[in-house]
C-alpha cells in the first residue's frame, strides 16, 4: 500500500543557531534594559517586552536579525510562499515559575518564530496543536504524526523554531517550572 500525504503542517527548528556567548550578551541586554508590557497570551509571572507595533527587540540587533532573516526565507521557501519576508515585530519574554503561556495564534503574521535563550529541564514545552478538530474524536491504537492531536517541543538554549503564524500554540496544561525562562518571539510580514 502507498501513502500519500496530505495537509501537512509543518515546524522548522534550527539547533544551535546561536552560541553561547550571544545568549548572555542578548540575556545582559534584556536584563540591563527591562521593560514591562503586559502581554495577555500568559498567565502568572512574566515580564515582556510585546509590542504589536512594528519593529522591536531585534532592532538593537541588526547581525542577528538578519541572520533570522536568511532562515525566515529558507522556511518560506519550502512552504512555497513568497520569500520576501522579513521580521515586522519582534519581543522577549521572560516567564518565572509557575506561569503558563496560553495557546495562542499570531494574527497578522505568515510566520512566527521563537529563539530559545535560557531554559532547562524544568522549563515549560512549547505545545502545537492540530488544526483539524476531528482528530479528537477518534481513538488511536498507536500516536504518529497521522494523528497527533497535539506536538510538544521541548526547549534548548539557543534553538531556533518557526511555524506558520496561524497554528495554535502555548504551554497547554503545563506550567513553567524553571525559575526564567527567556525567550525571543518575532512574526513576519511581506518586505515593504
Amino acid at each position: 500500500m502507498n501513502k500519500k500525504i496530505l495537509f501537512t503542517t509543518s515546524i522548522y527548528e534550527k539547533l544551535n543557531f546561536i552560541n553561547d556567548y550571544d545568549i548572555t550578551r542578548l540575556i545582559n541586554h534584556i536584563k540591563n534594559n527591562k521593560v514591562n508590557v503586559s502581554n495577555d497570551n500568559f498567565s502568572g509571572n512574566v515580564d515582556s517586552s510585546f509590542s504589536p507595533e512594528p519593529n522591536g527587540f531585534l532592532d538593537d540587533f541588526i547581525d542577528l536579525k538578519n541572520n533570522i532573516n536568511e532562515e525566515i526565507k529558507k522556511c518560506a521557501d519550502i512552504i512555497g510562499c513568497e520569500n520576501n519576508l522579513e521580521i515586522s515585530n519582534s519581543w522577549y519574554n521572560i516567564q518565572k515559575k509557575d506561569s503558563r503561556l496560553n495557546m495562542h495564534t499570531h494574527p497578522n503574521s505568515i510566520i512566527s518564530g521563537i529563539l530559545y535563550l535560557k531554559v532547562d529541564e524544568n522549563s515549560s514545552k512549547l505545545y502545537f496543536s492540530n488544526p483539524n478538530p476531528i482528530i479528537r474524536t477518534l481513538y488511536y491504537n498507536k500516536k504518529n504524526s497521522d494523528n497527533y492531536d497535539s506536538y510538544a517541543i521541548v526547549p534548548q538554549s539557543g534553538l531556533l523554531l518557526m511555524w506558520p503564524s496561524w497554528m495554535l500554540h502555548g504551554s497547554g496544561t503545563d506550567f513553567n517550572n524553571s525559575d526564567e525562562r527567556i525567550v525571543i518571539s518575532f512574526n513576519t510580514y511581506i518586505k515593504r
